[in-house]
């Protein structure tokens, strides 16, 4: 009897998790396994993927993120960085939440640091932190003179970073590499901060870098996260759709955030979103519009949105060109999007439309 009710206890809290923080049940066990420090039987065979070097890089993650951050309230090497973001509007306060750090110049201070805790530097490289030398002889750290954005998973706890240069240097921005721990496909910037306000508002923006997301979201908009790049994944879809199944597409409106809003709209269809795209006036990011018109008129703009089609149809059009003959180019170039439209009713309209010009 007992047992039977440990048993019962057991599944209550898994099903709790489940509902509360929208988990799978894997995840839900990999949770109350990491938290009550549980070893999980290994399935899979290669060393590397082994739960102790899993905790071990989990737990040099959560360090390395201390130590970034130290760096930046702390030192003077770092007062570049904290003007710079100054000067991009972030506040103390939202640097804090995010959890936003430095990454100083030199070879090896990360390393240095980790090691003294007792992390060996070949687990280091396998967490993405640091990289063998090409001459085959020690290691340096990977992220060196960036500012420093925290990726965490729904639970706030950090598994990957991105780092920012603050001139001209190349490339822009560097990303941890796929580890034990972290996967970007499965992965969105900023949500374990906006599920909540995604949940009860029952929609999600979505935008592209980090800086995108945390000035909407330092001034109020709370329901918002980034893709982690413009390449959106089914994982990352599928993620959201644990939240709800309405989102605001906000990318950058050059070309390649055109490109990349075109390839996100499929992906939704697919798992059944309905879909609005948001297009700034005068070419402006989020991150640049928060910060010259403010939050409510951003929430205002939201009005403005284009339902997917028409956003489709629109950019179609625009490619292709007046005359008959473009007009049945763009119909050809929509016609794979419109066949992934459940309402027939909805395609047959837009088939309409774009042959009318």
């Amino acid at each position: 009897m007992v047992s039977l009710l440990r048993l019962r206890r057991q599944r209550d809290i898994f099903r709790f998790l489940m509902s509360v923080d929208n988990l799978s049940f894997p995840e839900a066990v990999r949770w109350v396994a990491e938290k009550y420090s549980i070893a999980l039987p290994v399935f899979v065979a290669r060393p590397e993927e082994s739960d102790k070097d899993r905790q071990q890089i989990l737990d040099a993650t959560q360090a390395t993120e201390a130590f970034y951050q130290n760096v930046l309230r702390a030192e003077p090497e770092a007062q570049e960085a904290r003007r710079y973001l100054q000067q991009r509007g972030l506040r103390e306060e939202v640097i804090e939440k995010f959890g936003i750090g430095y990454a100083p110049s030199g070879g090896g201070r990360l390393i240095g640091y980790l090691t003294e805790q007792g992390f060996a530097a070949e687990l280091l490289e396998k967490a993405g932190l640091a990289k063998k030398s090409e001459l085959g002889k020690g290691y340096y750290d990977s992220f060196r003179r960036r500012i420093i954005f925290p990726i965490k998973d729904v639970r706030g706890k950090t598994l990957a970073f991105g780092g920012r240069v603050m001139d001209d240097g190349v490339p822009k921005y560097l990303n941890s590499p796929e580890t034990v721990i972290y996967s970007k496909s499965r992965h969105l910037f900023g949500l374990c901060f906006a599920r909540e306000a995604i949940r009860e508002q029952n929609h999600a923006i979505l935008v592209e870098g980090y800086l995108d997301c945390i000035i909407p979201f330092q001034e109020g908009v709370r329901n918002i996260v980034a893709s982690l790049g413009t390449s959106l994944t089914q994982g990352q879809v599928r993620l959201l759709g644990r939240y709800t199944k309405n989102v605001v597409v906000n990318y950058d409106p050059d070309t390649a955030g055109v490109n990349a809003m075109r390839r996100s709209l499929e992906l939704f269809l697919e798992e059944g979103f309905r879909v609005n795209v948001l297009r700034l006036p005068d070419g402006l990011d989020p991150d640049a519009f928060v910060r010259r018109s403010g939050a409510q008129e951003y929430r205002r703009s939201m009005k403005q949105c284009e339902p997917y089609l028409e956003f489709i149809a629109d950019e179609a059009l625009k490619d292709a060109g007046a005359g008959a003959r473009s007009r049945l180019n763009a119909v050809n170039a929509v016609l794979p999007i419109l066949a992934k439209v459940p309402d027939r009713v909805e395609r047959l309209e837009f088939v309409s439309r774009i042959s009318s010009g």
